[in-house]
């Protein structure tokens, strides 16, 4: 489904948008969840690489902690230094199985680019 849409957004008419930013909401959209192919990502002139990449760890981790989905608060806190992303976890999130599995997984993808995911 995210590779469909991200489809339809580099393939639509977006007025007000130049085409490396169609581009960049497409790739940030084809990207937020299941596994990541970072050699697939294009290379953008108008953006770091860098930022396209912390763009994608954030949506990710958004859609993952989509509250419509859980019961509870269960993030409590997030820190971001360069290129780690450390979480602190509610006592309901750390007793959550679902989400330390969810977590551990997309540890797993966001390593792909370079990117840290501690949780605790």
């Amino acid at each position: 489904m995210q590779l469909h849409s991200g489809y339809i957004l580099a393939h639509s008419d977006m007025p007000g948008f130049n085409r490396e930013e169609q581009c960049f909401i497409a790739t940030l959209v084809s990207c937020h969840r299941k596994k990541l192919k970072p050699t697939s990502f294009p290379v953008f002139s108008l953006y770091p690489q860098r930022m396209l990449l912390k763009l994608i760890a954030l949506l990710r981790l958004s859609v993952l902690f989509n509250t419509d989905r859980q019961p509870a608060m269960l993030l409590l806190n997030t820190q971001v230094k360069n290129d780690v992303l450390v979480l602190t976890l509610t006592p309901q999130g750390r007793e959550n199985p679902m989400l330390t599995a969810d977590l551990a997984s997309e540890a797993k993808q966001l390593k792909k680019i370079g990117i840290a995911l501690h949780f605790h």
